[in-house]
């Protein structure tokens, strides 16, 4: 059954969603694989600095703490500060939309509503 307001998502929701989607094929579970820096937060099924790098093409770099731990942030020396902040803006709001419609819960985890809404348009996607 599809969303009667799916054709109102934006791209970059319609992205995230098929992305997510595809991450819950790829695994073959619906729970969630991703996890994020602090480990007392749940895992997910998309990481916001995915999108910043494949959706936004802001390039990255690994940054170590000092225990040696490692995780990905914004090379700053390679992209301005302008299209870094419009991109975490565009992704802040769009990401608050998708959960204020009940297909995300906090974060990037699809809902089993929003599992439906990507399925539904990962399969017109590759029609």
């Amino acid at each position: 059954m599809l969303w009667h307001s799916e054709e109102k998502l934006s791209r970059l929701q319609r992205w995230i969603l098929i992305e997510a989607y595809c991450e819950i094929l790829d695994s073959g579970s619906n729970e969630p694989k991703k996890y994020r820096r602090i480990s007392d937060l749940p895992a997910v099924h998309l990481l916001r600095i995915y999108i910043l790098r494949d959706y936004f093409s802001i390039p990255l770099r690994t940054q170590r703490n000092d225990y040696g731990h490692k995780w990905l942030v914004i090379d700053r020396t390679t992209v301005g500060a302008e299209k870094a902040n419009a991109a975490r803006t565009s992704l802040s709001r769009s990401l608050r939309r998708l959960k204020e419609r009940g297909l995300i819960s906090d974060s990037i985890r699809l809902t089993l509503r929003g599992i439906d809404v990507a399925k539904g348009l990962s399969t017109r996607s590759r029609l």
